[in-house]
């Protein structure tokens, strides 16, 4: 199950970025932090906005394009290597929102 207050999205040292449902994978012994993991995860890529010749965004709208992060795999749900992410932030409310309405359409769960 997806909850919307864990989709976060993570840019990895490969410079993808990727929206999912993250949970933190921890040792029960030690609670070091084993893994990331993604729970419905997209690909995020946008189209870069117009700009006017002087550099001003002329339409701060941006177009936002999902694909399967994995499309050859089944899976819904993967562990990836902690070194594998650069960062983790917070989605817009938008982005968020259209990434929820994606998984409910492939039959998620979203609480």
């Amino acid at each position: 199950m997806v909850k919307s207050e864990r989709v976060k999205v993570a840019v990895l040292v490969t410079g993808e970025t990727v929206i999912a449902d993250v949970q933190e994978a921890v040792h029960r012994e030690t609670g070091e932090r084993q893994a990331w993991v993604f729970n419905f995860p997209y690909k995020v890529t946008y189209d870069e906005p117009k700009l006017d010749g002087t550099g001003i965004v002329l339409d701060p709208e941006v177009k936002v394009h999902y694909q399967p992060w994995c499309p050859l795999s089944a899976d819904i749900q993967m562990a990836v290597n902690t070194s594998f992410v650069a960062t983790i932030l917070e989605p817009v409310p938008s982005l968020r929102d259209t990434y929820i309405e994606n998984v409910r359409k492939m039959g998620g769960e979203v609480e």
